[in-house]
């Protein structure tokens, strides 16, 4: 079984429309799916905005996949990266003192990296850093580059890959970059639930509320239409790959 981990449905939704036979499991606090990619088994776990530490070293013991990956859209903070770009990340890292470093396996990496070839997609290689709050300020995330020498910036693959090294488990993460790194990041507080799915009604809600952050809600909106397609495909492909090259089940 390959376990994908995102923080938010939508980050999973392309891959889900390609899986057959996919159902959400019930009994679980996270919206999390189940489905069939040739002859692989994928499960499709939302974390939730800045919940993964909370949640992941309990959903990956309950399941035990076969490996882990971390998904899902990430903010710039190297000069060149653009909006759409896959970032195979090497490693990620956390900004609170004393997390060591958790590195991508290096077998999944290169097959990610093979995988995002044919794939034809703007591939980067890099490091990603995960922080306890959104960064959306350029200046801000300038600041952080320097200073970590991290290339994008994101809320969960941190500690997706510790509970998954801690079990045992095959990691990788890869990340789409969202918005570029002199790009203010528009956020819409509150429209993503604990489970992370979207709340359309929330989204309503706080546009009445504040008409004039309907610009950033629909900046938003445009992004993700941007960045979210390359993803889907990259996972598309990586998941296929396991197709030829079977996964062992793990002891």
């Amino acid at each position: 079984m390959i376990a994908v981990l995102a923080a938010v449905e939508v980050e999973l939704a392309g891959l889900r429309r390609r899986l057959r036979r996919c159902q959400r499991l019930s009994g679980e606090r996270q919206a999390t799916w189940l489905g069939y990619h040739g002859d692989q088994t994928v499960l499709l776990c939302c974390t939730g905005v800045g919940r993964a530490e909370e949640l992941a070293s309990s959903l990956l013991d309950r399941h035990r996949p076969s490996l882990v990956v971390s998904v899902g859209s990430a903010g710039a903070l190297a000069p060149g990266l653009e909006v759409g770009d896959v970032v195979i990340c090497q490693s990620v890292q956390s900004t609170r003192p004393g997390n060591d470093a958790v590195r991508s396996d290096e077998g999944l990496l290169r097959l990610a990296v093979n995988c995002a070839k044919e794939a034809r997609l703007p591939l980067r290689h890099g490091h990603s850093l995960t922080v306890d709050r959104i960064i959306a300020d350029p200046a801000e995330k300038e600041a952080l580059h320097h200073s970590t020498g991290a290339d994008v910036v994101e809320m969960e693959s941190y500690w997706i890959g510790r509970a998954a090294q801690e079990i045992g488990l095959p990691f990788f993460a890869v990340r789409t970059v969202l918005d570029g790194p002199r790009d203010q990041f528009p956020d819409a507080p509150n429209a993503v639930r604990p489970d992370g799915t979207l709340s359309r009604l929330r989204v309503l809600s706080y546009s009445l509320q504040h008409p004039g952050r309907l610009p950033s809600l629909f900046k938003l909106a445009s992004l993700h239409r941007r960045a979210l397609p390359n993803l889907t495909r990259f996972l598309e492909a990586f998941v296929g790959a396991f197709n030829t090259l079977p996964v062992a089940e793990p002891a």
